[in-house]
């Protein structure tokens, strides 16, 4: 069965890989907009990402649940999140320990 279901996949094209990371990009840009976090959250966050080792679906799914966000558990509102509480803690999200 895996084997068929690899044979209908196919390659993407450029266009539609373009197409694909302009709808990520805009969809970042609107959680960037949208979510906001204070200290706290940053902790919060950091001790999640960090220490429990949550994926940023983890978070996204989380953060969703306790703050009431509507994003769910969304992949890219989780790297906003972590981004966003990385730099209120002077971080780097994309370096040790964060990632």
């Amino acid at each position: 069965q895996t084997q068929a279901e690899l044979g209908r996949l196919r390659a993407l094209s450029p266009a539609e890989l373009t197409v694909m990371r302009e709808g990520a990009d805009n969809t970042a840009e609107l959680f960037r907009k949208h979510i906001a976090l204070d200290r706290e959250h940053a902790d919060l966050v950091r001790q999640l990402r960090v220490e429990e080792d949550y994926s940023w679906r983890a978070i996204a799914r989380w953060c969703s649940t306790v703050w009431g966000g509507p994003w769910g558990a969304n992949q890219l509102a989780g790297l906003v999140i972590c981004q966003k509480a990385a730099e209120l803690l002077g971080q780097d999200f994309m370096a040790p320990p964060w990632n």
